[in-house]
């Protein structure tokens, strides 16, 4: 029985992992984009739209990339 609690415990670890490099991911892409784009204020806005749909839709945090934009 221990040894399925550590295996569950294994796995959702990965699972978290993984899930980090997807943020880690958008985050990039955010930048990408926002980078791509600023020199139309209007495309920048739609971006930003984009991603807070993320994160309404999603346990995706805008709020990350907002800070992780912002350094």
């Amino acid at each position: 029985m221990e040894s399925n609690l550590y295996k569950a415990l294994d796995d959702a670890q990965i699972k978290l992992d993984m899930i980090d490099l997807k943020i880690l991911e958008l985050t990039q892409v955010a930048k990408y984009l926002i980078a791509k784009t600023s020199d139309n204020p209007q495309e920048v806005e739609e971006v930003k739209v984009v991603l807070k749909n993320l994160n309404v839709n999603s346990n995706f945090r805008y709020c990350d990339i907002q800070q992780e934009l912002s350094s």
